[in-house]
C-alpha cells in the first residue's frame, strides 16, 4: 500500500483551542493520524505534543522551517549598509503574520502604547491579513494611534520592510517553527518573541534574540525598549542571529526530506 506522511506545523493542543473549526480539525486528526506511516514535526515541542496522541516517537522526524539564503542575501547586504543614524531618528517595530487570535498582534499594539517616547518616536508596521484585521484597526483608532500604526496587506516577500527595522516582534501564544523569525534573523534584524513551546530551539535568550512572557504587553514593551535603547545589544543580537541561522538553509532541508522519503519508499 501507499505511505502517508503527515507534516504538522504547530502544537495541535494549542491550535485546536483557538479556531472556530477546531472540532472539525480534531476529528480530522483522529481519523488521519492512525492511517499515517510517518510524521514530520516542525519542532521538538510539536513532536512531543504528537506523542500525546499515541504516536510513537520513532515515527516522527523533526524538520524545522527553512530559509532560502540566496533569496535573502540581497536584503541582508542592504541592511548592512544602513548607517546607525537611521536607527536614531524613528524606531521601527514590525509584526509580520496572520491576523488571527493565536498570533496576538493586539499585544504589539498595546506594547506600543506603553513605550516611553523621550527623544524619539515609534512606528509599528503590521503586515498580514486575517479575520482580526477590522478589530485591530478599530483598536488602533480607539487608542488614537493611527499615525503610529500602519497596516499592510500580506505579501509573499515582506523582507524589504525589514531592511531598516529596529526589531521584529513575534508575540504569539503558540508557534511551530516560524519562518519569518528565521528570515529576519538571517537578514540581521533583532527579534523579540514570546515563550511559546519550542522557542528555545531557535532563540537563546539575550544571545540571538530576546524572549518575553506570553500574554504580557508590559513585558513585550520592556523587551522592545531594552533592545532599541541599547545599540550594542541590538547589534550583538543581530550578529549572533546571522551566525546561528545556517542550519536552516533550504538546501540542507531538502536533503533531509529526500532521505526520509527514500526510507519510506523502501518500506512499501
Amino acid at each position: 500500500g501507499s505511505n502517508i506522511c503527515v507534516f504538522v506545523g504547530g502544537v495541535l493542543t494549542d491550535t485546536l483551542s483557538y479556531y472556530p473549526n477546531s472540532l472539525v480539525r480534531g476529528q480530522l486528526c483522529k481519523w488521519l493520524y492512525p492511517k499515517a506511516n510517518y510524521f514530520i514535526a516542525s519542532s521538538h515541542a510539536v513532536a512531543r505534543d504528537l506523542s500525546r496522541y499515541d504516536i510513537k516517537m520513532s515515527k516522527i522526524s523533526v524538520i524545522p522551517s527553512s530559509i532560502n539564503s540566496e533569496e535573502l542575501a540581497l536584503y541582508a547586504q542592504k541592511r548592512g549598509k544602513i548607517s546607525s543614524e537611521r536607527f536614531s531618528k524613528q524606531r521601527k517595530i514590525v509584526f509580520i503574520g496572520r491576523l488571527v487570535p493565536i498570533k496576538r498582534a493586539d499585544l504589539a499594539i498595546d506594547a506600543l502604547v506603553l513605550l516611553k517616547e523621550k527623544n524619539t518616536s515609534y512606528q509599528l508596521l503590521i503586515i498580514g491579513d486575517g479575520p482580526d484585521t477590522r478589530a485591530l484597526k478599530e483598536k488602533v483608532r480607539a487608542l488614537g494611534k493611527k499615525q503610529q500604526v500602519k497596516f499592510l496587506a500580506k505579501t509573499t516577500k515582506p523582507w524589504s520592510y525589514l531592511i531598516d527595522t529596529d526589531v521584529l516582534v513575534l508575540p504569539s501564544d503558540s508557534e511551530g517553527s516560524p519562518k519569518i523569525l528565521l528570515e529576519a534573523m538571517y537578514i540581521g534584524v533583532s527579534v523579540i518573541t514570546t515563550d511559546w513551546p519550542g522557542v528555545t530551539e531557535i532563540i537563546k535568550h539575550n544571545k540571538n534574540g530576546v524572549i518575553v512572557l506570553r500574554d504580557s504587553s508590559r513585558q513585550l514593551a520592556r523587551g522592545i525598549e531594552r533592545v532599541i535603547n541599547n545599540p550594542g545589544l541590538r547589534d550583538r543580537l543581530a550578529e549572533n542571529s546571522q551566525a546561528s541561522i545556517g542550519k536552516y538553509d533550504i538546501k540542507k532541508t531538502i536533503k533531509i526530506y529526500e532521505g526520509i522519503f527514500k526510507r519510506l519508499s523502501l518500506r512499501s
